[in-house]
């Protein structure tokens, strides 16, 4: 489930990045978005082992699984239609 979810995730972000983005900052914002990405797995490795030691071995499947729903349901109510249409402005009308 979290491999389906992850690369669900992956298509919808990268198709929405490369919509919203500008061409000539596209390569910096994907290297930041790996750097974070790529940053924060040790984060979860040690706080997945903190809750195993502490809750027991199916802690961090829970844990996961509420992080992952509630980030899905973040996505659903804030990157709508209007979102995007106004990030697209946003980027191709330039500074005022």
């Amino acid at each position: 489930m979290v491999g389906f979810s992850t690369a669900l995730w992956n298509v919808a972000h990268v198709s929405l990045r490369q919509q919203v983005v500008p061409d000539d900052l596209r390569g910096r914002i994907a290297g930041v978005n790996g750097l974070i990405t790529s940053g924060a797995r040790p984060l979860g490795v040690a706080l997945g082992g903190i809750a195993a030691a502490a809750f027991g071995l199916m802690a961090p499947f829970i844990l996961a699984a509420i992080i992952l729903v509630a980030v899905g349901l973040i996505a659903v109510l804030r990157v709508t239609p209007g979102a995007i249409a106004t990030a697209r402005h946003a980027t191709t009308s330039g500074p005022a």
